[in-house]
């Protein structure tokens, strides 16, 4: 099996894919509707400025993130010790909380509620509610694409380890949030969640080639007689840590859980200089000419 063809297809090509249930559908869409009337409700009583604001700031905090977060992350994150390669994304979620703090608060008592004094009751029940309703149903669909999000991940960790006939707390997690995303996919004009990524596909492509090049000897050889790789593992940083036998055997083994955890593996990872020769190589070529056995194409 090509676990590249796992990887980029984003579902379980074992044989073992797993189902969508109408029962986890149907409990998915009452959880749903639930969801629309209790923002629907709060709307009422709170107002619809109030109950716009999380929305709102969410909007705000998300356009300065992703315009202003990754430049953020690379100036200020180095200073707490974020890998480099991390400093980018780091950066957006932390800059997109920090503005949306702020913004939430101030609508938030721009829209203090409403309740007229005299009948007890809100002064924009009708507005409130309509803007829950649409609020809710916001929220709702974004829980949806994190529910999608982790059940490609779950798919693909139960691929990955296929066969190695573990049952472990992992697994039944995975398992579940990969059921509840191919439960979603079965709602017409949802079926392409069933392969959709929160990754990008190049990302997906890499990853899967990777995993294809250390499942092969003569793919990894061909690799490192490459000169953009030579050069990148004999760097004195690299060569003591990938020419150790352990390690040698872990990637012959396509241990992966194993290389991640080894402590030499990790510091070389951690290593800014390591991480920024890795993002200037253009790898997806050089991952192509391994498995085909083909010379590099010419820059």
């Amino acid at each position: 099996m090509h676990f590249g063809a796992v990887i980029t297809a984003g579902t379980v090509l074992s044989g073992a894919s797993v189902p969508g249930s109408r029962a986890v559908q149907i409990s998915l869409t009452l959880a749903f509707f639930a969801l629309m009337f209790a923002a629907s409700w709060r709307g009422y009583w709170r107002g619809p400025v109030r109950q716009a604001a999380p929305l709102c700031a969410f909007a705000v905090a998300s356009a300065a993130a992703y315009f202003f977060g990754a430049a953020f992350g690379h100036a200020w994150l180095g200073i707490v010790g974020v890998p480099w390669i991390l400093r980018g994304p780091v950066g957006v979620v932390l800059l997109c909380l920090f503005i949306w703090l702020p913004v939430f608060s101030v609508l938030w008592s721009r829209g203090r509620k409403q309740v007229s004094e005299r009948t007890g009751e809100p002064e924009h029940p009708v507005l409130g509610a309509v803007v829950g309703c649409w609020t809710g149903i916001f929220w709702g669909g974004l829980a949806a694409l994190c529910v999608a999000a982790a059940g490609t991940v779950g798919e693909t960790y139960l691929a990955v380890h296929a066969g190695t006939g573990a049952k472990s707390a992992a697994d039944r997690v995975s398992y579940a949030f990969a059921k509840a995303k191919n439960s979603i996919a079965l709602y017409p004009g949802l079926s392409f969640l069933k392969t959709w990524s929160p990754l990008p596909d190049s990302a997906l492509r890499i990853a899967g080639k990777t995993l294809d090049v250390l499942g092969s000897r003569a793919a990894q050889q061909r690799l490192l007689r490459m000169p953009e790789i030579q050069s990148l593992v004999t760097d004195p940083a690299v060569y003591p840590v990938l020419s150790d036998p352990e390690i040698r055997r872990m990637i012959e083994r396509r241990d992966v859980d194993a290389l991640l955890s080894d402590a030499r593996i990790r510091r070389m990872l951690y290593d800014e200089t390591f991480q920024r020769r890795i993002s200037a190589l253009d790898l997806e070529p050089l991952l192509d000419s391994a498995l085909a056995g083909t010379p590099p194409p010419l820059p």
